[in-house]
């Protein structure tokens, strides 16, 4: 099965459409194993509550959650800037289904991971709201993901008798920006209604190189000879929605929930032989997976705690699987064999505000679950149960900040940690 990967080595993509998690573009190139795309709700005071926000109550419910413009009272700009620092995972170099024969680099025992290290930043939400009587609406720009890897393979060793990867570098870069507009309305006092438009902005650009094994199996990898190369490229635009409600039975508490539903690009997909002759073309779909969040909120006196449940739909990541093979008939794993499944995260923040402070400062700080969401092959070809295998990334979110207000300026910075991802964030708002 092995010879049969290493001389045919095929290709899936996969994409995603526009929602509000951090969403993640995927394919069965080596490079895409172990990227868990993350759909983060744009603000830094939504950022240090652990993402516990589909209570939104300021410029980024644009986005968040539309019904949440009602607390926005005056007419006010809002920016913010992040940082986010990504570590993906991908099979380096080892030995599986077997042991090593001890020849050459054929000398380790089980699998080694490599890690790509990228950061990437800039301006990742704008906006500008209007209130009027019992309407409030909003323009904005969202940043939905910004994401960069590279990796270099070494060849992994499979099963006996020399079976071995076909060594690879590969870069991958994506950007999913939304422009949207949205509004709010009071049905009563305690129930307001909101809902939006969002025009997803699209680009998706890849290439994975594969190269020629050495004369001796077990040799070290060499990169000079391409066997064989698979590139992505795709631009577009698409739209979405965004439609929720918040609900206040007393002064202290509210609830919310919010639905929303992305977009989606075409990415061609072309296969190109050491030739460069072209083996395949096809096209594949990028989507961002539709999010349902429901959320509450309750304050006692200066402290206001916050928990959301979200149901991310990350199976549509695999929606637009095509398989594009490495010579025209050869054999290839079926669309079925590559799974990601729903994710449900909990989040939960607390915020601690005084305001007869001499100079009142709010705290915040929360945590959140983040359930593994990588691409997972499940058929029964060892290849590709080496490169696509479950690295158990279930990890949690520690998230914390502050802000603080001088006039009508009101700033506000957050941070959020995980094993994966590290995110920065600061945000100011310009109330007039």
């Amino acid at each position: 099965m092995i010879k049969k990967l290493t001389a045919t080595g095929a290709v899936a993509l996969i994409v995603l459409c526009g929602t509000a998690r951090p969403a993640r573009a995927q394919s069965n190139v080596e490079q895409n194993a172990g990227i868990q795309f993350d759909f983060l709700s744009p603000g830094a005071r939504s950022l240090a509550l652990g993402g516990a926000f589909t209570v939104a109550d300021d410029a980024t419910a644009a986005f968040t959650n539309p019904s949440g413009l009602r607390e926005v009272s005056k007419r006010e700009f809002s920016f913010e800037g992040r940082i986010r620092g990504f570590e993906t995972p991908f099979t380096l170099r080892g030995h599986a289904f077997g042991s090593p024969s001890g020849q050459g680099v054929d000398n380790i025992d089980g699998l080694v991971d490599g890690t790509s290290s990228k950061t990437v930043g800039g301006l990742s939400f704008a906006s500008f709201v209007y209130p009027r009587n019992k309407w409030r609406i909003a323009g904005y720009r969202h940043e939905v993901a910004r994401f960069k890897s590279d990796i270099t393979t070494e060849g992994a060793f499979i099963g006996t008798a020399g079976a071995r990867l076909l060594p690879v570098n590969g870069t991958l870069e994506l950007t999913v920006v939304d422009y949207g507009v949205s509004g709010a309305y009071n049905l009563t006092p305690q129930v307001t209604v909101g809902g939006g438009i969002v025009v997803y902005d699209s680009s998706f650009d890849s290439t994975m190189n594969r190269y020629s094994l050495p004369a001796s199996p077990t040799a070290p990898a060499v990169y000079t000879q391409v066997a064989n190369t698979q590139k992505q490229n795709g631009d577009g635009n698409d739209v979405g929605v965004n439609v929720g409600v918040t609900v206040e039975p007393s002064s202290a508490v509210r609830i919310a929930a919010v639905y929303r539903r992305g977009g989606s690009l075409d990415v061609p997909v072309r296969n190109t032989g050491s030739a460069n002759e072209v083996l395949d073309s096809q096209t594949g779909k990028f989507k961002v997976p539709d999010v349902f969040s429901l959320g509450f909120r309750a304050g006692a006196g200066a402290l206001t705690v916050s928990a959301d449940y979200t149901r991310v739909q990350y199976s549509q990541l695999t929606d637009g699987l095509v398989v594009v093979a490495f010579s025209p008939g050869s054999p290839t794993p079926g669309n079925s064999d590559y799974v990601i499944d729903d994710g449900n995260e909990f989040h939960i923040g607390a915020q601690y505000f005084n305001p007869n402070w001499k100079a009142p400062v709010a705290f915040r700080g929360g945590a959140w679950y983040d359930p593994d969401h990588a691409l997972l092959y499940t058929g029964q070809d060892p290849g590709f149960q080496t490169i696509f295998r479950n690295r158990d990334e279930n990890r949690w979110h520690y998230a914390f900040g502050a802000g603080f207000g001088v006039g009508q300026v009101e700033l506000n910075v957050g941070v959020d940690l995980s094993k994966l991802m590290n995110t920065t964030s600061i945000s100011t708002v310009i109330r007039f």
